[in-house]
């Protein structure tokens, strides 16, 4: 059946270059079926067609390469005969194909068509597509070449209005990607820098924008990212795009934010506030500035004034979603958990995303727990589970709360092997396969976990270390236990939760050292 079905599609390949014939011309394409497929895949516009045509590939690699040496042979001998679509398509199987050179060549086709139509969306997915596929080959001296071109390449000012990295799943896949690749990501952005220190009135804005994109997913590049953004915040400034400005503000904000750094997000959010440009992007934008400046001086310790920035929002819009969500957050980070439960009980009526209304009950289910209602907490992260049965979080989560309210022990553990198995390098879920160990008293199991854990990258937290601490206290080991706890000490925060487990290390370390 999936044989017809392969026939049926290359059949209405041949069909379509068939109509569309004519003259001298058209009968020597018609001797060479091959090439006129891969130049009739320009009718298949739009993300599931495209999507569709790439999988009818994948489903028939013998055909699929026939198809992609006869595009290779135009991309080298008469590439205006192809078109963006019909070059990214061939691109991307020749990738999944493992042929990085066809799919190399082809894709800078597809860059080019763009180009020449001065689409700044379908150049970028082109193009960062083509650098995350040489990144992962290896292949860097290549991708340092495609970036330098790529951030040449200016298109049209105003074009950069049709990127918006965070609603793009396409571009958002290939950054995230290259992002994990930190040591060659870092050698790609290091080129963006340098292109803006050289001749910024030279510079592809919109691929300045997403290294920067790139950058916001490396620990440790908060640096570069500002100054990427900053150089796109000029580009606005000097194009006069009132939309370009406000996200670019706001990405700059978030970047602070994500880091950390809120005294200086704070003065951006000033910064952006007292701009004096008018536009609607610029408007809206700083009403989202302000939302944000509530969780910015929130966490800087300042809860009166985070209230009062938000109190005209919550008399104008108390029923507008970001309101009730923002409201609902500053509820639970000054530890009023039941009106926090409220709010977010409120804030699932509202929403109608399933994706949203997700998002909300996983966040419930952390409250309840705060309040001690860890059944109501376990039957909303059962209801997650049901909808997507192998998501990592939701297991640990789930068999973390049942093992720390000693509640269901060997069905926590089960959910918790469920989650490493899907990370098994997550210090997180480590942690919580010792504890559930822990509390089924298999106290050197534990410890081996436990030391896993904190072993791991990103393991200094108090949590991890108290949890330590109790096993080498049950077996036995005193001195390493007073040493845990003591490292957990100097990990502790400075939340009322934090302060909570504070004394009840100092408790631990009085009565026992």
């Amino acid at each position: 059946m999936n044989k017809l079905r392969n026939m049926s599609g290359w059949l209405l390949f041949a069909l379509v270059a068939w109509l569309g014939l004519g003259g001298i011309a058209g009968r020597a394409l018609a001797d060479d079926p091959i090439r006129r497929e891969v130049i009739d895949l320009k009718y298949n516009v739009g993300r599931n067609l495209v999507d569709q045509a790439i999988d009818r590939y994948r489903e028939d690699p013998d055909h699929a390469r026939k198809a992609i040496a006869a595009a290779d042979a135009l991309a080298r001998e008469k590439p205006e005969t192809l078109s963006y679509t019909s070059s990214y398509i061939l691109a991307t199987v020749a990738r999944k194909l493992h042929d990085p050179d066809a799919a190399s060549r082809l894709y800078r086709v597809a860059m080019q068509r763009a180009a020449e139509v001065e689409s700044n969306h379908q150049y970028a997915i082109a193009a960062f597509t083509l650098l995350r596929m040489l990144v992962e080959e290896k292949r860097l001296d290549e991708a340092e070449k495609a970036a330098r071109e790529i951030l040449s390449t200016r298109l049209d000012d105003e074009a950069l209005d049709d990127i918006v990295v965070e609603g793009d799943a396409e571009l958002l896949e290939q950054i995230r990607v290259l992002a994990k690749h930190r040591d060659a990501a870092r050698r790609l952005i290091a080129l963006a820098v340098k292109a803006i220190d050289r001749d910024p009135a030279t510079v592809n804005y919109t691929a300045v924008y997403l290294f920067a994109a790139v950058s916001r997913r490396i620990p440790g590049e908060v640096d570069t990212g500002k100054t990427l953004l900053r150089a796109c915040v000029r580009e606005a400034v000097r194009v006069r795009s009132d939309r370009k400005l406000a996200v670019f503000f706001m990405d700059l904000i978030d970047l602070l934010y994500d880091n950390e750094k809120y005294d200086e997000a704070e003065k951006v959010c000033k910064e952006f506030l007292e701009l004096r440009v008018p536009g609607q992007s610029i408007r809206s934008g700083k009403i989202v500035a302000l939302l944000r400046m509530v969780q910015i001086v929130a966490l800087q310790g300042k809860t009166d004034e985070a209230f009062r920035i938000l109190q005209p929002f919550l008399k104008n819009a108390p029923d507008n979603p970001e309101v009730v969500r923002i409201h609902g957050w500053l509820l639970r980070q000054t530890e009023r958990y039941e009106e926090a439960i409220e709010e977010y009980e409120k804030l699932l009526k509202l929403v109608n995303r399933p994706a949203t209304k997700d998002s909300v009950r996983y966040m419930l289910s952390h409250l309840y727990t705060e309040v001690g209602d860890i059944d109501k907490a376990g039957e909303l992260l059962l209801e997650l589970l049901k909808k997507d049965p192998d998501n990592a979080t939701y297991n640990n989560d789930l068999g973390y709360i049942w093992a720390d309210h000693d509640m269901n022990l060997d069905q926590a553990q089960k959910f918790i092997e469920k989650a490493l198995k899907k990370e098994p390098d997550n210090p997180s879920f480590l942690d919580s396969m010792a504890w559930v160990l822990y509390k089924k008293k298999q106290y050197a199991k534990a410890k081996e976990y436990m030391v896993r854990a904190i072993q791991q990258p990103d393991s200094e937290h108090a949590e991890l270390y108290d949890h330590l601490g109790d096993i080498h206290w049950a077996l036995g080991e005193k001195s390493d236990a007073i040493s845990a706890w003591k490292k957990a000490l100097d990990l502790v925060g400075t939340s009322k939760r934090d302060l909570r487990r504070k004394a009840e290390l100092e408790k631990k370390l009085k009565e026992r050292q």
